[in-house]
């Protein structure tokens, strides 16, 4: 699906696009491309409206619309949160005592 619309500088753009979705709370229309994200200001109507246009003639005109900044989550942050609790799991298996034979808890051995 394609997408014309004005980038931040006010210039004209064409992105390819994967996914359009509304967020309500902050009136934007997310499209996610393959190299970036954007997010156009609108109302519930218009972005309705918008990605059914995407849907049945994959593409639509968007130049009207307000592009704004937004902060997408990444996913990188998602690995930077659990950075900690591997930590804590690592110090618990080292702290854990499995025991002379292992039946207790896990068993390392080399590969053959």
């Amino acid at each position: 699906m394609q997408v014309l619309y004005k980038d931040e500088n006010d210039n004209l753009a064409v992105m390819e696009v994967s996914k359009a979705s509304y967020t309500e709370e902050m009136k934007v229309l997310e499209l996610c491309g393959r190299e970036e994200d954007i997010a156009l200001e609108m109302g519930k109507k218009d972005a309705e409206k918008a990605v059914k246009e995407l849907y049945e003639n994959g593409r639509a005109d968007l130049r009207a619309y307000t592009f704004c900044e937004v902060d997408f989550d990444d996913d990188d942050d998602f690995f930077d949160e659990d950075d900690e609790d591997e930590e804590d799991f690592i110090d618990r298996m080292i702290d854990m005592d499995f025991g002379s034979d292992g039946r207790n808890g896990v068993i390392f051995r080399k590969d053959r």
